[in-house]
């Protein structure tokens, strides 16, 4: 009887899950959000290959509840399309085909589909909210390449990249220094 082996991702696979998540983590830190935590890590539990988990909570106790999934703040759909949207740029500047990692952002898809049908009563309204917060994200990912750089490198290095280190990488290749509510929420040494 044999088992079957799971194929092991090839290092473009790796490098287009860095950018996704990374995608997401600077599109959220510009925006406002805190960072919990990105991963790279597969999970064979969950069946995800990575992941940008924000501290909601963390968040909610310094008045940024508006954040929160049940909100309609179409923010939420820009940080959800960054990792989409991130592929699709490296995919780009590599010629590498983007069609082949679109099942992986599935989650992503079904969670902006979900929250537009929730949000907006009808399908011109929420293909106008998708069309501009891919725009946004769009424009924040090409504006900051570098951090997104930075974050993805980083994943590749170590699997994982706590909150407070990816908020101190993206403040620093954003040049950033003024002062923030997250530096004090995550224990960011300036």
């Amino acid at each position: 009887m044999s088992k079957r082996k799971r194929q092991q991702p090839s290092e473009q696979d790796m490098i287009v899950y860095a950018t996704h998540e990374a995608g997401h983590a600077v599109v959220g830190h510009v925006i406002g959000r805190l960072i919990d935590e990105v991963s790279i890590v597969p999970s064979r539990e969950h069946g995800y290959k990575g992941y940008c988990r924000f501290a909601t909570y963390t968040e909610s106790l310094h008045n940024h509840n508006q954040k929160l999934k049940g909100s309609a703040n179409p923010e939420l759909v820009t940080i959800q399309s960054a990792g989409m949207v991130a592929v699709e740029i490296i995919c780009e500047w590599h010629g590498w085909d983007n069609e082949q990692w679109r099942r992986s952002d599935l989650a992503d898809v079904l969670f902006i589909d979900e929250w537009c049908r929730e949000t907006f009563p009808n399908e011109k309204q929420r293909s106008r909210v998708k069309k501009a917060c891919f725009k946004q994200a769009r424009e924040i990912l090409l504006r900051h390449w570098d951090a997104v750089d930075i974050i993805a490198v980083d994943l590749l290095q170590f699997g994982w990249t706590p909150g407070n280190e990816a908020h101190r990488m993206i403040r620093q290749a954003l040049g950033e220094d003024a002062p923030d509510w997250r530096l004090a929420a995550s224990n960011i040494e300036e």
